[in-house]
């Protein structure tokens, strides 16, 4: 998934197929648990504007949505993503989430707009902890209230279980690409230091199966 140049049935296919996979295990959960503890102690939470950096066909987005169609929220949602097959998929997936706009941007070129959160979700593994920092410094100015990093903790049992699931994964490309993002996922350690380095207030936790929820707040 890291080829930016991928498209096609093959592009469809996966993407598909890990939106499923990222469901049943909690993935869109986690990551609504981080928004709904960065806005807690907000003095609004209508109105907002949520970006999601990754956002490959937007499944988490059309979560996010719907859970604030559901509370009467009025959020808007930016979905973000360098691959231009990634985005058009995710148009024609959210056709019915006139509040979900999608664009192509380089996150390191992209001068980001106001906006009140930023998600990550199995997102920041893909760089080492120097671009990470870089990326929310360039853009931090931009955010009111914080970053929802929703990611992998590198662990041999995590990538054990990843191995058994594959049993049941018909997807080479997912198998290979899950476990290599495994190798590269976090230690708590590693967050902690980049907090440290940031100078933002952060929270970090564990979370089922095998992620850490990496709260910012500004």
């Amino acid at each position: 998934m890291d080829d930016l140049e991928m498209e096609g049935e093959q592009l469809r296919s996966t993407l598909k197929t890990l939106a499923k996979i990222n469901a049943r295990l909690g993935g869109d959960a986690v990551s609504l648990k981080g928004v709904k503890k960065l806005i807690k102690n907000s003095t609004s939470k209508t109105g907002l504007h949520l970006i999601d950096l990754g956002c490959g066909e937007g499944s988490q987005l059309r979560h996010l949505a719907n859970y604030s169609r559901r509370h009467e929220l009025n959020w808007q949602f930016t979905g973000v993503d360098a691959n231009t097959a990634c985005i058009a998929f995710a148009q024609e997936r959210s056709v019915d989430y006139p509040e979900i706009t999608y664009l192509k941007a380089d996150v390191f070129e992209w001068n980001m707009p106001k906006c009140d959160i930023v998600l990550a979700t199995l997102f920041m593994h893909h760089f080492d902890d120097e671009q990470i920092m870089r990326m929310i410094e360039k853009a931090n100015a931009e955010v009111t209230l914080g970053w929802v990093v929703n990611d992998l903790h590198r662990s041999p049992i995590a990538y054990g279980l990843f191995w058994a699931l594959g049993l049941f994964i018909r997807n080479e490309m997912i198998m290979h690409d899950g476990l290599l993002s495994i190798k590269k996922g976090f230690k708590k350690e590693e967050l902690e230091h980049m907090s440290n380095s940031l100078k933002m207030q952060s929270t970090i936790s564990w979370n089922w199966a095998y992620r850490y929820l990496w709260l910012l707040r500004k």
